[in-house]
């Protein structure tokens, strides 16, 4: 089986090296050393060793190694044997795209350089190389005209968008983004010879409402309803009160009688056989002795139903407090005890609740 193009200008390079005869290794050194007369014959020294140590790099298949030695001599000039080198290099580690555009550039050169040991061997390695680069294809959709597209980090620009697009084989992620729209991300591989293709498609950005303030519920606990024994024991109290002021109410209207039952006393006796004034001197005390009794017995029956009646509600309303046993239920207690010695009425009144 024959020798791949690469190989076999990498045969003739490294034989250049070891036997001093190959032109491949030759032409470089002169085209440094005559071609740049004002570089710095130190530089030029330096770069021809570093393209001697490049060549053996290559050689022994160390093509990271060499193609960092080859790019160091191209910064000082750059030859279509420095440009190839670098190509296989590239094509070696991986990097299919960047060797393409090294071998095509390498082509040029040696043309322009009439370097016929570069350029047949170029052309060979062009023609090889570029099938195998795989290529993608990218094209606009719906919600994707004006996108901009991000391949592996690298925004790409508007041309790039419906050609063939050279990339390495491998992994690679592609993103889309638009204003008013969701971003697009796609991860896809591919494999040397693979021709991909993938349509832009980009959805549009849901319309987020702007926060609604809502107010908090009204609270729907049921309002405690006015508990009963309450309105019991507010209204005991109210007919108790209008029964203690009937009742000392009474008690006036009864000492005001006894007062016009002293006065005739006084004027007639107790009797009221013998006296000393005419009857109409007393009548009055007599009609007013009549009215304040009666106004008396009135008064000390609604006092006394007031209390009563009072006194029961009171009784009969649940305990305020709370007690489950009605134990600690408050107590109403009446008392009417005879009036004090000297007192104008008959009688006394004692209340408690």
């Amino acid at each position: 089986m024959g020798l791949s193009p690469v190989r076999r200008a990498t045969s003739r390079a490294l034989v250049a090296v070891l036997l001093g005869s190959c032109t491949v290794a030759v032409a470089p050194s002169f085209a440094l050393a005559q071609a740049a007369p004002a570089i710095d014959k130190a530089a030029i020294d330096k770069a021809r060793e570093q393209f001697r140590q490049g060549l053996s790099l290559e050689a022994a298949g160390d093509f990271s190694r060499a193609l960092k030695e080859f790019k160091e001599v191209a910064v000082v000039k750059s030859t279509p044997q420095v440009r190839f080198h670098i190509a296989v290099c590239q094509e070696r580690t991986g990097d299919l795209v960047q060797a393409l555009g090294s071998y095509r550039l390498a082509l040029h050169e040696a043309h322009e350089a009439k370097a016929a040991d570069v350029e047949g061997p170029a052309q060979e390695a062009l023609t090889a190389i570029e099938p195998r680069v795989p290529q993608l294809t990218l094209s606009r959709g719906s919600g994707a005209n004006g996108a901009e597209v991000i391949l592996d980090g690298v925004p790409l620009g508007a041309t790039a968008i419906g050609a063939p697009l050279p990339v390495n084989p491998g992994p690679h992620q592609l993103k889309a983004i638009a204003p008013g729209h969701v971003d697009m991300n796609v991860e896809f591989s591919v494999t040397e010879r693979d021709r991909k293709e993938i349509k832009l498609k980009l959805e549009e950005a849901p319309v987020v409402a702007p926060p609604v303030s809502i107010a908090p519920p009204p609270d729907e606990r049921p309002k405690p309803e006015p508990k009963k024994s309450s309105t019991m024991r507010t209204a005991g109290y109210v007919v108790g009160g209008v029964g203690i002021v009937s009742l000392a109410l009474s008690g006036v209207f009864y000492g005001l009688r006894a007062g016009a039952v002293g006065r005739v006393d006084d004027k007639c006796g107790a009797d009221r056989l013998s006296c000393a004034v005419p009857q109409s001197a007393v009548q009055s005390d007599i009609d007013s002795g009549t009215s304040m009794a009666a106004a008396s017995t009135a008064t000390f029956v609604v006092g006394l139903t007031g209390l009563a009646v009072g006194g029961g509600l009171i009784l009969l309303s649940p305990s305020s407090g709370g007690a489950k046993d009605g134990k600690d239920r408050s107590k109403a207690e009446i008392v009417l005890s005879p009036g004090a010695a000297g007192a104008s009425g008959g009688m006394s009144l004692v209340g408690r609740f």
